[in-house]
Protein backbone atom coordinates (compact mmCIF):
# COMPACT_ATOMS: atom_id res chain seq x y z
CA UNK A 1 0.00 0.00 0.00
CA UNK A 2 2.88 2.41 0.69
CA UNK A 3 0.99 4.63 2.65
CA UNK A 4 -1.23 5.84 0.99
CA UNK A 5 -4.42 6.72 2.48
CA UNK A 6 -8.01 7.92 0.07
CA UNK A 7 -10.54 6.12 -1.76
CA UNK A 8 -11.67 6.24 -5.78
CA UNK A 9 -15.57 6.95 -5.83
CA UNK A 10 -17.59 6.46 -8.58
CA UNK A 11 -17.71 9.40 -10.09
CA UNK A 12 -13.24 10.15 -9.97
CA UNK A 13 -12.67 6.89 -11.66
CA UNK A 14 -15.07 7.59 -15.05
CA UNK A 15 -13.36 6.85 -17.91
CA UNK A 16 -15.41 8.72 -19.90
CA UNK A 17 -14.36 12.00 -18.75
CA UNK A 18 -10.62 11.46 -18.81
CA UNK A 19 -8.56 13.57 -20.84
CA UNK A 20 -4.58 12.43 -21.87
CA UNK A 21 -1.95 15.88 -21.51
CA UNK A 22 -1.01 14.81 -25.27
CA UNK A 23 -4.68 15.51 -26.22
CA UNK A 24 -4.80 18.58 -24.08
CA UNK A 25 -1.36 20.29 -25.81
CA UNK A 26 -2.17 22.01 -28.93
CA UNK A 27 -5.92 22.80 -28.20
CA UNK A 28 -6.78 26.26 -28.88
CA UNK A 29 -7.74 28.21 -26.18
CA UNK A 30 -10.11 30.96 -26.58
CA UNK A 31 -11.41 33.97 -24.39
CA UNK A 32 -14.80 34.40 -22.95
CA UNK A 33 -16.33 35.89 -26.41
CA UNK A 34 -14.60 33.53 -28.64
CA UNK A 35 -11.53 35.44 -29.98
CA UNK A 36 -8.56 32.80 -30.16
CA UNK A 37 -5.71 33.78 -27.53
CA UNK A 38 -3.57 30.81 -28.27
CA UNK A 39 -3.44 26.93 -27.96
CA UNK A 40 -2.10 25.28 -25.01
CA UNK A 41 1.57 24.99 -24.57
CA UNK A 42 1.98 22.72 -21.23
CA UNK A 43 -0.43 21.73 -18.05
CA UNK A 44 0.97 22.31 -14.44
CA UNK A 45 0.55 19.97 -12.08
CA UNK A 46 1.00 20.48 -8.46
CA UNK A 47 2.88 17.64 -7.53
CA UNK A 48 1.36 17.22 -4.23
CA UNK A 49 -2.25 17.05 -5.16
CA UNK A 50 -1.71 15.78 -8.49
CA UNK A 51 -3.99 18.18 -9.72
CA UNK A 52 -3.74 20.67 -12.85
CA UNK A 53 -2.89 24.03 -11.66
CA UNK A 54 -2.34 26.14 -14.86
CA UNK A 55 -2.30 25.83 -18.39
CA UNK A 56 0.40 27.66 -20.34
CA UNK A 57 -1.17 29.25 -23.17
CA UNK A 58 1.06 30.30 -26.10
CA UNK A 59 0.05 33.46 -27.63
CA UNK A 60 -1.99 32.82 -31.09
CA UNK A 61 -0.60 36.31 -32.24
CA UNK A 62 2.94 36.05 -32.64
CA UNK A 63 3.45 39.41 -32.96
CA UNK A 64 4.76 39.20 -28.98
CA UNK A 65 7.15 36.71 -30.05
CA UNK A 66 5.20 33.83 -29.34
CA UNK A 67 4.90 34.82 -25.45
CA UNK A 68 3.72 32.08 -22.86
CA UNK A 69 1.25 33.01 -20.40
CA UNK A 70 0.67 30.90 -17.36
CA UNK A 71 -3.45 30.83 -16.98
CA UNK A 72 -5.34 29.16 -13.64
CA UNK A 73 -6.74 26.17 -14.65
CA UNK A 74 -9.58 26.64 -12.65
CA UNK A 75 -10.76 29.64 -15.09
CA UNK A 76 -10.49 27.50 -17.76
CA UNK A 77 -13.55 25.45 -19.26
CA UNK A 78 -13.41 22.81 -22.10
CA UNK A 79 -16.14 24.07 -24.85
CA UNK A 80 -17.17 21.48 -27.29
CA UNK A 81 -18.50 23.63 -30.06
CA UNK A 82 -15.47 25.31 -30.27
CA UNK A 83 -13.42 22.57 -29.89
CA UNK A 84 -11.15 24.19 -27.58
CA UNK A 85 -10.87 25.75 -24.24
CA UNK A 86 -12.79 29.13 -23.26
CA UNK A 87 -11.01 31.32 -20.34
CA UNK A 88 -12.78 33.65 -18.14
CA UNK A 89 -11.40 36.37 -19.34
CA UNK A 90 -11.33 38.70 -22.13
CA UNK A 91 -8.35 39.45 -24.99
CA UNK A 92 -7.22 42.65 -23.78
CA UNK A 93 -6.60 41.13 -20.64
CA UNK A 94 -5.47 38.34 -21.61
CA UNK A 95 -2.86 39.96 -23.40
CA UNK A 96 -1.64 42.32 -20.11
CA UNK A 97 -1.36 39.12 -18.23
CA UNK A 98 2.18 38.10 -16.50
CA UNK A 99 4.51 36.37 -19.14
CA UNK A 100 6.66 33.50 -18.30
CA UNK A 101 10.35 34.13 -18.56
CA UNK A 102 12.30 31.78 -20.72
CA UNK A 103 13.66 29.45 -18.80
CA UNK A 104 9.96 28.82 -16.83
CA UNK A 105 10.58 30.88 -13.57
CA UNK A 106 7.58 28.25 -11.55
CA UNK A 107 9.92 29.23 -8.45
CA UNK A 108 9.76 32.45 -8.51
CA UNK A 109 6.58 33.62 -5.89
CA UNK A 110 6.41 37.17 -7.21
CA UNK A 111 5.69 35.74 -10.49
CA UNK A 112 2.96 33.67 -8.72
CA UNK A 113 1.75 36.60 -7.20
CA UNK A 114 1.42 38.69 -10.28
CA UNK A 115 -1.19 36.17 -11.93
CA UNK A 116 -3.05 35.35 -8.84
CA UNK A 117 -3.16 39.46 -8.49
CA UNK A 118 -3.82 40.10 -12.16
CA UNK A 119 -6.60 37.43 -12.44
CA UNK A 120 -8.02 38.04 -9.14
CA UNK A 121 -9.26 34.67 -8.27
CA UNK A 122 -7.45 32.12 -5.97
CA UNK A 123 -6.13 29.24 -7.58
CA UNK A 124 -7.19 25.49 -6.42
CA UNK A 125 -5.07 22.76 -5.39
Amino acid sequence: MHGFIGSISPESSSLANLIGTEDVVGTPVFDHEGRRLGWIDEVMFDRASGRATYAVVADATRANGGEKRPVPWSLMRYVAARGGYEVATDAESFARAPTLPGHGGWSDAELRHRILDHYKRPITV
